[in-house]
């Protein structure tokens, strides 16, 4: 998209406000970022479900109530350190996203100047050093999403297994 900007004519850019330009080159962004908050609110409802799926538990029967207890910090684990790397990658990557918005910024406002002076290839070099360490940042992002799912969603199925065994042993031997 950068690189289309820089062989759009000049026309182009007095006629189209440069807040409507970074409009359309940041709204992936954004789409991104909501991603991340999703993940986000999905583990908190994830906890607040377990707690209170084990709170029922225990009313219903201690036994189980405990077993269902067992998992929890199977699960708290994984959740911290994911969120941590979520953060981490999350603040870097809108630094980093400041930094490209400022870059593309200067160069649209800018435009003419770039154009009289020939600079559009070295213009564009700097754009695709930024964007790179973006999408790095980002698919990092995308890696930790991608690991956090199943993770917690093998912690939930082993505790899941672990009630159902011990209640399932417990019908057998009559005392539930």
């Amino acid at each position: 998209l950068y690189r289309h900007l820089h062989r759009l004519s000049m026309s182009y850019f007095t006629e189209t406000p440069t807040g409507i330009l970074m409009s359309r080159v940041t709204y992936d962004v954004s789409m991104i970022q909501s991603a991340i908050t999703d993940a986000l609110t999905g583990a908190v409802r994830d906890i607040l479900t377990i707690i209170a799926l084990a709170g029922v538990a225990l009313y219903r029967n201690p036994t189980l109530g405990v077993l269902g207890l067992v998992g929890f910090p199977f699960a708290i684990y994984p959740m911290v350190r994911f969120g941590g790397m979520m953060k981490k990658a999350s603040t870097k990557s809108q630094e980093q996203m400041g930094d490209l918005n400022k870059l593309m910024q200067e160069r649209i406002s800018g435009m003419g100047l770039v154009k009289a002076s020939g600079a559009e290839e070295t213009e564009l070099e700097r754009f695709e050093e930024e964007n790179e360490r973006l999408v790095v940042t980002f698919l990092k992002v995308q890696k930790v999403r991608a690991l956090s799912q199943p993770i917690m969603e093998f912690v939930g199925a082993a505790s899941a297994s672990l009630i159902i065994w011990a209640g399932g042993t417990m019908v057998m031997k009559g005392s539930m």
